[in-house]
């Protein structure tokens, strides 16, 4: 049994911050997708697509089961 783990969603550009208008202004695309989670409100997160799209979900546990609200 091997765990694996997708990094890219962890580190890097995705590092917590206030997302501020401002802020998400700044996130600017890159070659590969990536989720910027915001620290004031656990769970909130926007992510950045190579195209420049920015959908804003909301991640959430229920009895263990992750789960994300777009």
């Amino acid at each position: 049994y091997t765990l694996r783990v997708d990094l890219r969603w962890t580190w890097g550009p995705g590092m917590p911050t206030r997302l501020t208008k401002s802020e998400i202004s700044k996130l600017a695309p890159t070659a590969a997708p990536y989720e910027v989670r915001d620290e004031d409100v656990t769970g909130l997160l926007i992510r950045v697509e190579p195209g420049g799209t920015r959908s804003w979900f909301y991640s959430y546990r229920v009895a263990g089961r992750r789960n994300r609200l777009r």
